[in-house]
């Protein structure tokens, strides 16, 4: 997973943005794409004669496409519900902080299928702050 931390201004050595990261990288893989884009990606290769288990580079290629153009939204929307507030960051023996993370972007986003295969995505992205 890229954390892309250290491409955000000011933060390059604090762990809850690497925390906020890694939770959206996980609502996005584990939800959005293999609960709500994944199927219908699915079913869209499978009206094109596509195996999804065995993508080749140009259907691999439209298939990343087509379930980019379905996750941007999805994406944009899970990362406004989850920064509308202060993300809380509880520290072991230490003091719990809290960053605020709201008004911030995607960037940079990526939708991969590197593998071939429709069960495996690879999503990228860097979080920009305002």
């Amino acid at each position: 997973h890229n954390l892309a931390v250290n491409r955000l201004p000011g933060f390059a050595n604090v762990d809850g943005v690497g925390q906020f990261y890694f939770l959206m990288n996980r609502l996005l893989d584990d939800y959005a794409y293999h609960s709500l884009v994944r199927p219908d990606a699915i079913k869209w290769a499978r009206s094109q004669k596509w195996n999804t288990m065995r993508l080749d580079d140009d259907a691999a290629k439209s298939l990343e496409a087509y379930c980019r153009q379905q996750m941007l939204p999805t994406a944009r929307e899970l990362l406004a519900e989850f920064s509308r507030a202060p993300f809380a960051v509880s520290r072991r023996g230490g003091k719990d902080w809290k960053i605020d993370l709201a008004n911030n972007e995607l960037d940079n986003f990526v939708f991969a299928l590197p593998w071939g295969r429709a069960f495996e995505a690879e999503i990228t992205f860097a979080l920009k702050l305002r």
